[in-house]
């Protein structure tokens, strides 16, 4: 199955499939994904078998790679606000209820 990107609203985000987050990206799939993320700012990955862990490795990896805070919404799992240089801001773990997360982070020039 191929890459695929879906605009899913009319000023941002879009969702990604055909790319199995468990697996090494090819080139032309990192390329792919870094232009999407220029262009619509939040994606979405559905179905990917990944844990908790596994979505904040990929997270802090993103945020230094790009040089921005990155927040990781998780609706069953972990919610974190990620600094650029890849260390945790805030956390929430599975078992705290309600999830929330309240820290003031700089804007972008």
């Amino acid at each position: 199955m191929p890459l695929t990107i879906r605009k899913l609203h009319p000023l941002f985000a879009g969702e990604v499939t055909g790319v199995d987050l468990t697996r090494p990206l090819s080139g032309d799939q990192a390329l792919a994904i870094e232009a999407a993320m220029d262009e619509y700012a939040v994606l979405v990955f559905p179905r990917q078998d990944i844990t908790d862990e596994q979505q904040l490795a990929f997270a802090k990896l993103r945020a230094v790679e790009h040089d921005r805070y990155v927040v990781v919404a998780g609706t069953t799992g972990i919610s974190t606000i990620i600094a650029p240089d890849g260390h945790e801001v805030a956390r929430t773990e599975e078992t705290t209820w309600p999830h929330t997360l309240d820290r003031k982070l700089p804007t972008l020039p």
